[in-house]
């Protein structure tokens, strides 16, 4: 009865000690199949559906489509039925299982750390879920984020707040804000799991879900 929690355990642990995209697109590679069965299910892991949530709360679905970024197996594609949504992950394991619910109206493989293959103001919407956290990515990615994004577009981010602050995600957002690129964020910090492991490190931390608009 212990293997399962020490097994999600190493899982998380990995995750969290990774230093660069390569890194991330060979660990989810190897977890990809059992990755709600190992990890989001016994957990509750709520992130994703809080950030749709709220998404839902401040954009239409008849606004125009959204780019859910990093959207590993579709998990905020559940949460989301009516929007048209596309799909960007760095992990084409991953891609491949979110392929099989049939939710996105396209998946896109890419690391945004790097410039995106999508076109300026595509998107009228932007969700990402698990991205912004330790060993995965940094405030220096929401550039390509807001690029891709149209005016008006509604952001629905959760960070890690452990992360949002070693990584001073606040100056960021500032600097972003002050330069006329989005409004101030609103952050409400919100439980990442709603059945953490009582044995986990992790279990009972928070994420910032991060609301804002492009200016």
């Amino acid at each position: 009865m212990t293997e399962p929690k020490a097994v999600r355990r190493n899982f998380l642990e990995g995750a969290y000690s990774l230093e660069t995209p390569a890194d991330n697109r060979q660990f989810y590679a190897g977890w990809a199949t059992t990755y709600e069965s190992d990890f989001t299910r016994p957990r509750g892991y709520a992130v994703p559906a809080e950030a749709a949530a709220a998404y839902r709360a401040n954009a239409k679905p008849e606004d125009g489509p959204v780019l859910d970024v990093g959207c590993g197996t579709g998990l905020v594609a559940e949460a989301m039925s009516g929007y048209v949504i596309d799909g960007l992950d760095i992990t084409p394991e991953m891609l491949e299982i979110a392929r099989g619910k049939g939710l996105y109206r396209r998946l896109i493989q890419a690391d945004i750390t790097k410039p995106l293959p999508v076109t300026t103001g595509a998107y009228a919407g932007v969700t990402c879920t698990g991205t912004f956290s330790r060993g995965h990515v940094g405030p220096g990615a929401l550039d390509e984020l807001v690029r891709v994004a149209a005016k008006g577009a509604v952001f629905a981010i959760t960070i890690n707040v452990r992360f949002y602050r070693s990584s001073d995600f606040e100056t960021k957002f500032a600097t972003l804000a002050e330069d006329g690129w989005i409004t101030a964020p609103d952050l409400a910090e919100v439980a990442m799991y709603h059945s953490p492991d009582p044995d986990d490190p992790y279990g009972a931390d928070t994420c910032f879900v991060t609301l804002f608009r492009r200016l």
